[in-house]
């Protein structure tokens, strides 16, 4: 093929895709299999490795993952990313009205309110409709340049406005969007699932995943995350046309082929935001997405400029957090595990119940004071409650369901793992593997060389915010420290390839893998 015929067919497959991606990301009617779709990317993929000087920076080859970063670039916002206020009380969200009447000096005007996404928050730069930055927040002055994992999503729009869209007219010659990436339900569990049968440390919550893979250095492995997103505001415009309110803005986006809050809508007074507030809080359970609330925003953007901005937080926008989930179910029994530290961590074990979404068999109950405080005994009705996180939290034992003379918790005097003795530390050098951790009334194993912690530090020291030593799952931790063959951190450093092979499932390749993850960390940079 001569290279008029392939930038001919180049330009005819990116715009197909773009189309079949606004189709299946934003108006969920694929008209094409996921088979087909493939099908065209390779084709695409194919003809621009033959002719690489045809590859274009907004080509949907790029959803795919490029090379991987060295670093991340630091870059300014223009216009700061600030914090939103916060509030779980409606009376103080009548505050707010009272507030925004006497700034804007009259009684009558707009709202505009949206679900708040429990995500992880970015900026988007386009400049004559190519994207040009995808940055996070960072301190809300400063971020990272994130734009070739941005452009794994498919949701966001390489060029705009996307084939396929109802958009008409010029294009702004520079725009900058404001958004949230997140992680899906669905999509959370199989990333679990699958770091399930690599033995690796699961995901706390979809934040924290979509968190984690928005730092990854690697593009290709972001796209293999599917992370998505959806778009909130508008942050910059230079064209004709401008939006003059937020519901103007929303709507504009949308056409350009912008994934937008769905359930998002424009109300005249705080009746009507009490509504919206109530009706988004009854489906929140039913969401593909993780929600903490709504936020509430002046609709109007002149009335916006006229309010301002606190050097923290500006004065036309608000977020109201619903309550934490709450659910009762039966305390089955009490675990305790031992942590890298040598902190004895008391786990209730519950009878299995549903909770925000999902279902919950283990919450924390802290400490030692804590089980004292709740008087919380196996076989009590407990209250857990879920607020964003990482487990569940007993909150309170119902007292008037207690059967009979229920037994107290006795804490145990040794170690459940190593069997040697414990002791209480309040607000005191802990010893251990890591002798400078303080902690505040708990109870820790006095031995430094128990297993239970070495198998703790080991995950945390080839953690990806650690060493990132790769292939290194829990399981193989758990062989390699009861086996004898790594009694600290050092011993990871003497490893042969006869020992990782002798490990149960370890074949050759896998072997290989973890002795070349084991050499890759000696060359990760320390930190500042």
């Amino acid at each position: 093929m001569i290279k008029s015929e392939a930038s001919k067919k180049i330009q005819k497959l990116r715009k197909d895709l773009e189309r079949h991606n606004y189709l299946y990301y934003i108006e969920a009617k694929p008209e094409i299999s996921d088979r087909d779709y493939d099908h065209l990317m390779r084709e695409l993929l194919d003809l621009e490795q033959a002719f690489p000087d045809l590859v274009t920076p907004d080509s949907p080859s790029r959803r795919v993952g490029g090379a991987p970063l060295e670093k991340f670039r630091t870059v300014e916002h223009q216009v700061p990313m600030l914090s939103l206020d916060n509030t779980y009380s409606r009376e103080e969200l009548e505050e707010f009205a009272t507030r925004v009447q006497k700034g804007l000096g009259r009684g009558s005007f707009s709202y505009f309110v949206e679900e708040k996404i429990d995500g992880v928050s970015i900026a988007l730069v386009y400049e004559d409709g190519l994207l040009k930055l995808g940055a996070t927040r960072g301190d809300g002055r400063y971020g990272d340049d994130i734009t070739e994992n941005i452009k794994t999503l498919g949701s966001i729009p390489l060029r705009i406005p996307i084939p396929g869209s109802s958009f008409q007219g010029p294009v702004p010659e520079l725009l900058e969007v404001r958004g949230e990436a997140y992680i899906s339900k669905d999509q959370f569990a199989k990333i679990n699932q699958e770091k399930e049968k690599n033995s690796e440390e699961f995901f706390a919550n979809p934040r924290n995943a979509c968190a984690g893979s928005l730092k990854l250095l690697d593009p290709k492995l972001v796209a293999a995350r599917r992370l998505d997103a959806l778009i909130h505001g508008l942050a910059r415009y230079e064209g004709e046309n401008p939006p003059h309110s937020q519901s103007e803005a929303m709507a504009f986006l949308k056409d350009l082929g912008f994934k937008v809050i769905p359930d998002a809508k424009k109300c005249r007074d705080m009746h009507g935001v009490f509504g919206r507030v109530d009706a988004i809080e009854k489906k929140r359970a039913k969401l593909q997405y993780e929600i903490d609330g709504v936020v509430v925003k002046v609709d109007q953007f002149e009335d916006q400029k006229t309010l301002g901005m606190t050097s923290k937080s500006p004065r036309w926008m608000i977020a109201y957090k619903y309550p934490a989930e709450q659910v009762e179910t039966v305390l089955e029994d009490i675990k305790i595990q031992v942590g890298r530290t040598g902190v004895l961590t008391p786990v209730a074990i519950l009878k299995p119940v549903q909770l925000s979404g999902t279902t919950v068999s283990r919450a924390s109950l802290h400490n030692q004071n804590e089980i004292e405080r709740l008087d919380a005994r196996i076989g009590d009705h407990v209250l857990i409650e879920k607020s964003g996180e990482i487990i569940p939290q007993v909150i309170s034992v119902n007292l008037e369901k207690r059967e009979g003379n229920l037994p107290k918790f006795v804490f145990p005097q040794k170690c459940p793992d190593c069997g040697e003795a414990v002791g209480k530390r309040g607000d005191v050098v802990v010893i251990g593997l890591f002798p400078n951790v303080k902690s505040p009334v708990a109870i820790c194993c006095l031995n430094p060389l128990c297993p239970a912690q070495l198998k703790g530090a080991l995950k945390h020291f080839a953690g990806r915010e650690a060493m990132d030593i790769e292939n290194l799952g829990v399981s193989i931790i758990d062989q390699l420290v009861e086996k004898g063959m790594v009694k600290d951190l050092a011993d990871l450093y003497y490893l042969k390839i006869t020992d990782v092979e002798a490990l149960e499932r370890m074949g050759e390749k896998s072997a290989n893998n973890l002795m070349e993850g084991i050499e890759q960390s000696k060359k990760r940079p320390l930190p500042n």
